[in-house]
């Protein structure tokens, strides 16, 4: 998985890239799976593999694999036997800057001119 970035940082990181008046919102969404091998193959299909450079780059075992799930299971699963995964989803947005722009209010600036 990819490391986590938290709301904040992400708009720090808009302003750093340039972006005027950045707006970062996030939704959390808990999904419900039958089989944790459903939940890695939508977590595959979603491009959340292991993209580090550091990441161990053999395949797993099957029987690594096998107990992963068994744990899972054991773990999280609801009595419906179903195991639940929370995401995340960011939504950021921003505005290329200009120089006509309207400025944020400086109130010190305020203070000094009264």
């Amino acid at each position: 998985m990819f490391p986590f970035a938290d709301v904040r940082e992400t708009g720090n990181l808009l302003q750093r890239a340039g972006f005027a008046e950045p707006i970062v919102d996030a939704d959390t969404i808990t999904v419900h799976y039958s089989d944790p091998l459903k939940l890695l193959g939508d977590l595959r299909g979603m491009g959340e593999s292991n993209v580090l450079n550091d990441r161990r780059r053999t395949f797993l075992k099957r029987r690594t694999l096998r107990r992963m799930c068994e744990i899972y299971v054991e773990k999280f699963a609801g009595a419906d036997g179903r195991v639940p995964a929370t995401f995340q989803i960011l939504y950021l947005g921003g505005r290329a800057r200009f120089e006509a722009q309207q400025q944020p209010f400086d109130d010190d600036k305020r203070m000094r001119l009264s």
